[in-house]
């Protein structure tokens, strides 16, 4: 079954800015991408457990920090930002 995924507002920004800077967008698409896809299909295995009940997951070069509504089967995107080293 599947889940809907909700971009909060400044999330989708974060997204955006992050996409405008990055130097190889292609993959960053992809990679937010499959994050979506991720989400949508087992968001409940998907990343690690956060001690405030949210879950994060790392995809080079973004990692999200996101909330799992199992009963709503809904996932809320919360922040987004660049885990690439500096």
């Amino acid at each position: 079954m599947k889940f809907s995924v909700v971009w909060q507002p400044e999330a989708e920004a974060q997204l955006a800015r992050l996409w405008e800077r990055s130097s190889n967008r292609a993959t960053f698409a992809s990679a937010a991408n499959h994050i979506e896809q991720v989400l949508r299909s087992y968001p409940d295995r998907a990343g690690e457990d956060r001690y405030d009940g949210d879950r994060v997951m790392f995809e080079a070069p973004p990692g999200v920090v996101f909330r799992l509504m199992l009963e709503d089967r809904l996932v809320q995107v919360l922040r987004v930002w660049d885990i690439t080293p500096r």
